[in-house]
């Protein structure tokens, strides 16, 4: 859980925005129709993208418990930059 609304919001916009570049692909090659297969792909796919909005969330928090119990004090920039290279 993020306990942040506009974490939240951010990791949906993160995950919705990858539809439409999606939408223009397809849209060139140009299929004859969508299996039900294809529609489901587009369920994993929200999920992989969700997923990895916890992982980064827990990933920051780590950086962070561990800078904290380092003695100094971690800039939000610094922190994010460790945990987006885990």
């Amino acid at each position: 859980h993020l306990e942040s609304m506009f974490l939240t919001g951010c990791g949906m916009l993160q995950i919705l925005t990858a539809v439409f570049p999606t939408m223009l692909v397809w849209k060139i090659f140009g299929p004859d129709g969508v299996q039900f297969l294809q529609l489901l792909a587009v369920f994993m796919i929200l999920g992989i993208g969700a997923d990895d909005v916890f992982v980064l969330n827990d990933a920051y928090k780590q950086v962070q418990h561990e800078e904290e119990s380092g003695g100094g004090e971690a800039s939000v920039i610094m922190v994010f930059t460790k945990a987006y290279r885990r």
